[in-house]
């Protein structure tokens, strides 16, 4: 029998590393993002994205479309911050 080559086997702690530096490395591309259309400071819009992932992530069951939520939801914050309010 012919010796198979084997690729080396990675461990669960380097994948979770990875993911986790994978995921920041995209939050911060998502939060820069929304800064350059928001005219606010990154410190200000990751304020926003990080309380809002914290808050729809709170007791979530499906953890997959977290980051697409939040998104969406810190840029309707942005422009509802950023429409002049009507004096009634």
């Amino acid at each position: 029998m012919a010796p198979t080559s084997r690729l080396p086997v990675r461990g669960h702690d380097e994948l979770i590393f990875e993911n986790e530096k994978e995921e920041s490395a995209r939050r911060e591309r998502t939060i820069t993002s929304l800064t350059d259309g928001a005219g606010e400071s990154v410190e200000h819009v990751r304020r926003l994205f990080v309380a809002e992932f914290a808050r729809l992530g709170e007791g979530a069951r499906v953890r997959k479309f977290l980051h697409v939520l939040t998104t969406s939801k810190v840029r309707q914050m942005l422009r509802s911050a950023s429409k002049p309010r009507r004096m009634e």
